[in-house]
């Protein structure tokens, strides 16, 4: 039977070993995430390969970097004799990098990508703030840390990525793995408009606080500008080499 403790630390926890009961149900966590991050870094490197060589790079770098510290997790954990203390620290990394890396990337394109899509503007401005975020220009805002909420009824798919809950998955006891997933009641949610190929190619955004009647199409991500984004950004870095 699992010991129920409190997580939180204090030095008469220092290597304290885990019940094999804990040290399993700590496995199968760490391996439900790994999967989660298999799905998100697959759908990454297919967006990169079928639409743009540059701007999906960063996702997937800081998303392969939570996978790695998950997969520290993981060798940790097949120890049978491995301590709680080291397990917290392993937890620690691998929260920083999924709260102050992935998340804040994702904060950041759920505000550079609206209201209207992947625009090729929206999109140079997107790879922009990354870069701003990687050279340290911009002050971490706590709203930055959280994981985006993803609406699958009215957001990009992309969004989806950035969408796992905080992987506090050893000092939080009541730990599962989860997404921040918007859900619409029925009568209030939008009717999801369908192609032959089941993608949405427009979805009409409202414009609030202009007095026009207008509507303000939306730009998928399969209909997105990457093609006038790749190619200023490769002449760009062409030109850096030379």
């Amino acid at each position: 039977m699992l010991v129920r403790r409190s997580w939180a630390m204090s030095t008469n926890l220092e290597f304290e070993q885990l019940s094999e009961d804990e040290r399993l149900l700590f496995m199968g966590r760490v391996d439900a995430a790994i999967e989660a991050f298999d799905e998100n870094i697959d759908s990454l490197k297919m967006w990169k390969r079928d639409f743009s060589e540059h701007f999906f790079n960063e996702p997937i770098y800081w998303s392969l970097e939570v996978k790695l510290g998950l997969s520290e997790l993981r060798s940790f954990l097949e120890n049978k004799n491995c301590d709680l203390t080291t397990l917290i620290d392993l937890e620690i990394a691998v929260c920083e990098i999924q709260q102050y890396k992935l998340n804040r990337i994702g904060r950041f394109a759920q505000e550079t990508l609206s209201p209207d899509g992947f625009t090729a503007e929206n999109i140079f401005v997107t790879y922009f703030a990354w870069e701003g975020l990687k050279n340290g220009r911009y002050p971490t805002r706590e709203s930055d840390m959280v994981e985006v909420a993803f609406n699958p009824r009215k957001d990009s798919k992309f969004f989806r990525v950035f969408s796992i809950k905080k992987l506090d998955l050893i000092s939080n006891s009541n730990w599962e793995l989860e997404r921040s997933i918007i859900v619409e009641p029925a009568e209030e949610a939008e009717p999801v408009l369908d192609r032959r190929d089941h993608l949405v190619r427009h979805r009409s955004i409202s414009v609030p606080s202009t007095g026009s009647d207008g509507d303000l199409e939306y730009t998928i991500l399969e209909e997105g500008g990457f093609e006038e984004f790749e190619e200023v950004i490769t002449e760009a870095l062409d030109d850096q080499s030379d």
